[in-house]
């Protein structure tokens, strides 16, 4: 009803395995995150998977998870802070392939060099934090 040719949507049921569930975004160009619940799981995987996503931010937290990883990835253009802005970005990216096919070559480089995967920093930052907490309580 929306004008959308029926051999471009894709409605797939579950997958039976993590291998084929990650199998399917490759069959993706662009990942639109739901709002008002941003995914992160999701999110993470399509980007893992060199597929790039587009987040609405809200103002609270479930609604800005997708803000909080796309910053931390220098993806900020990929981020909108209004329905309307959401869909310019959207529609402005996908009709961008040359930039996205670039774009999800890199992806999985980004995320892997990002704070995101920076196992060891964490493990130190919240360290001090439960360190600070003990100095805190005497």
């Amino acid at each position: 009803s929306a004008g959308i040719e029926r051999k471009r949507l894709i409605l797939a049921g579950s997958t039976p395995d993590r291998y084929s569930h990650l199998s399917e975004y490759h069959k993706v160009d662009l990942h639109l995150d739901t709002y008002p619940y941003n995914g992160t799981t999701t999110t993470l995987e399509a980007l893992w998977m060199g597929v790039p996503t587009v987040t609405l931010a809200g103002g609270s937290h479930r609604s800005r998870v997708g803000n909080s990883i796309l910053s931390n990835l220098g993806l900020t253009d990929f981020i909108a802070t209004t329905p309307k802005e959401y869909i310019d970005i959207a529609v402005a990216k996908a009709n961008d392939l040359t930039s996205l096919k670039v774009l999800r070559v890199q992806c999985r480089s980004i995320v892997s060099n990002s704070s995101l995967m920076d196992k060891p920093g964490f493990v130190e930052g919240l360290e001090c934090f439960y360190a600070q907490a003990v100095r805190d309580l005497k």
